[in-house]
């Protein structure tokens, strides 16, 4: 029926009563699959019609003959019945439900869950839902892509976000679309609609120190400025559940590996290096400024510095040192370089 469809395209078809008699929902990025189960299970039926025809199973608790017998089952005083099978990639034989979407019982809506993958296109399971229901595909979301995506999502909530703004989101709280959907929401409950957020309103809602922060820190690195840097960072050490070790050291091994990409390319335009590179042209001028402050060989060195830390703070070499410790071997490593 279709598939490389989107979600307000499901939200729309739905609101149609375009109805389909199978769902297929897959891919690495959970937050797109658990949206759209739940816009089905709050729309499909009546909350009246929902007792007696709407049943919601975890993969791990129920075998594919189970999911047969219970959507062939005729519905109880009302259009259809939902079945949503959640964690579906724990279903053993998955597959072996192609026969049951090759002749589905046309009152039943099954919704198959199954995340942390995509599933193989080239199997008779895949490409049977296909023929006769709705795919949606969630792939996961690359950290230059997570900026767009919040400006995207703010813009449908009606809201509108600063490129500056948008970028320290992204950098502070990662790629996990379900935890920066919570951070928005909580930027915009008391705001009105169509307002504007700023990075002062980012600082403020997530929490993030105006003058002690990993993007303080990064620019006084970038920028050899040593006593700036260790000061920085003792100030965000005292609040480390703000200023998680890992986090920070993600955002510095992020900015490091774009500042490589870059020193290669100085030659090249604005337009392009943003286009190569994820940076946004707002702060290409300190990307450039930090690639003229390092050597190739440097930039090398302080990517494998990054990663060794990384592991460190995990556990890995080192149990008995403090974070805070480790925080200051890693940035004296790095001036060192």
């Amino acid at each position: 029926m279709s598939t490389g469809i989107t979600f307000a395209t499901i939200k729309s078809q739905v609101k149609k009563n375009e109805v389909a008699p199978l769902y297929l929902l897959h891919g690495e990025e959970d937050f797109y699959i658990d949206q759209i189960s739940h816009f089905l299970e709050e729309n499909l039926l009546t909350e009246s019609e929902r007792s007696f025809n709407q049943s919601s199973l975890y993969g791990r608790d129920i075998t594919v003959k189970e999911i047969r017998d219970i959507a062939n089952r005729l519905p109880m005083m009302a259009p259809r019945q939902v079945l949503i099978i959640r964690e579906a990639q724990e279903v053993r034989s998955l597959g072996d439900l192609a026969d049951y979407a090759e002749k589905f019982n046309p009152s039943t809506v099954l919704v198959i869950c199954h995340k942390h993958k995509k599933i193989d296109k080239r199997t008779r399971f895949f490409k049977t839902v296909e023929k006769h229901g709705v795919v949606f595909e969630s792939p996961k979301i690359y950290d230059n892509q997570v900026p767009d995506w919040i400006a995207r999502h703010l813009k449908e909530n009606g809201f509108e976000i600063t490129p500056e703004a948008a970028n320290m989101t992204a950098e502070f709280i990662g790629t996990q679309l379900s935890k920066l959907a919570n951070e928005l929401e909580k930027l915009t409950i008391s705001r009105e609609k169509g307002s504007r957020i700023e990075v002062a309103d980012v600082q403020n809602g997530i929490g993030i120190s105006r003058e002690y922060n990993p993007f303080e820190l990064q620019k006084a690195i970038s920028l050899r400025k040593v006593e700036s840097a260790y000061f920085i960072l003792d100030q965000m050490m005292e609040n480390t559940k703000i200023n998680h070790p890992v986090m920070i050291v993600g955002i510095l091994a992020n900015f490091f590996s774009k500042l490589f990409v870059i020193q290669q390319s100085l030659n090249l335009s604005d337009a392009v290096l943003e286009k190569e590179t994820g940076v946004r042209s707002f702060q290409l001028k300190e990307y450039k400024m930090a690639a003229r402050a390092y050597q190739h060989p440097q930039l090398t060195k302080i990517i494998g510095i990054l990663h060794e830390y990384d592991l460190k703070l995990k556990g890995v070499g080192s149990r008995h040192t403090k974070e805070e410790e480790l925080m200051k071997e890693m940035v004296h490593a790095i001036f060192a370089a």
